[in-house]
């Protein structure tokens, strides 16, 4: 059997379609999640953490010593409400009306 590709490589995600409509990471990782065999995590990952060590970044992890660089979400809203598996929910289902406050510092 052929290893996922998330174990072969660091897979990244991000968006450059504002010639086709608004860019949306949300509606990128809802994409991948869908017409990939990533896993809700790996594609989390791929959307916050690969990115950013991709692009030698030291933010997309939250620990001592990283930029604070947090997209907070609102887990009540009916995207994220109730959800079995939070992750899933986040990269399938979550817009930016979810998002309850934006956090830059450090």
């Amino acid at each position: 059997d052929a290893l996922p590709i998330s174990q072969l490589t660091t897979v990244a995600l991000g968006t450059d379609n504002v010639m086709l409509n608004s860019p949306s990471m949300f509606r990128e990782m809802e994409f991948l999640a869908k017409f990939s065999d990533l896993s809700a995590p790996d594609v989390l990952r791929a959307a916050t953490v690969n990115g950013a060590e991709i692009a030698d970044l030291e933010y997309g992890l939250i620990e001592p010593g990283r930029k604070a660089r947090l997209t907070v979400l609102d887990g009540e809203t009916p995207n994220l409400e109730g959800a079995r598996d939070p992750v899933r929910a986040v990269v399938r289902r979550a817009g930016v009306d979810d998002v309850r406050e934006v956090v830059t510092a450090g």
